[in-house]
């Protein structure tokens, strides 16, 4: 190795530890002038953004109710998962959450096939308020199924009261 001094080395150890192989920004290299600075930082959690938009629905609801994410539908070779299950005394419902809706059909019928498989009455469809997400809902024939007044579900649960409806919730 050529003379280069020891806290040199260091950072470039550190910086191949802390970010994989040929994994670079949009912005090339960092501020330092390295070239590995501008390397992205992973995340350890898949979709941040979908934890953080369960997270504001989260912190509404009634302390009483019980929240549990990536809940598996019922069958011992099923896979899917809820992203969310609320349960109060007598009920439960199933939560989804979307931060960003690409393809409105696919979804819907997503939706439809773990609702029907996962045996529950109720969907919450919980949307990240974006101008593109208003959109892609603001077709009529778009979620029907989820006609559930979003403020009385809000208030349902921030009460601890089963909404009894389906619904789509911007947050």
């Amino acid at each position: 190795m050529r003379d280069v001094p020891i806290h040199d080395r260091a950072h470039r150890i550190g910086d191949s530890l802390d970010h994989p192989a040929g994994v670079r920004s949009d912005r090339g290299g960092g501020r330092d002038g390295c070239p590995d600075a501008g390397l992205r930082r992973r995340h350890p959690i898949r979709d941040v953004g979908q934890q953080r938009l369960l997270e504001r629905l989260r912190v509404r609801l009634d302390r009483d109710l019980e929240w549990r994410t990536e809940v598996p539908l019922p069958g011992d070779l099923e896979r899917r998962a809820w992203d969310a299950v609320i349960r109060g005394r007598a009920w439960q419902l199933a939560v989804e959450a979307e931060t960003v809706i690409e393809d409105v059909q696919a979804l819907e019928r997503r939706l439809a096939l773990k609702r029907r498989d996962g045996q529950v009455a109720h969907v919450l469809l919980v949307v990240a308020r974006t101008r593109r997400n208003r959109r892609a809902l603001a077709a009529p024939s778009a979620f029907t199924d989820l006609a559930g007044d979003p403020r009385t579900v809000l208030r349902a649960l921030s009460a601890g009261s089963n909404p009894g409806a389906s619904a789509i919730v911007l947050l």
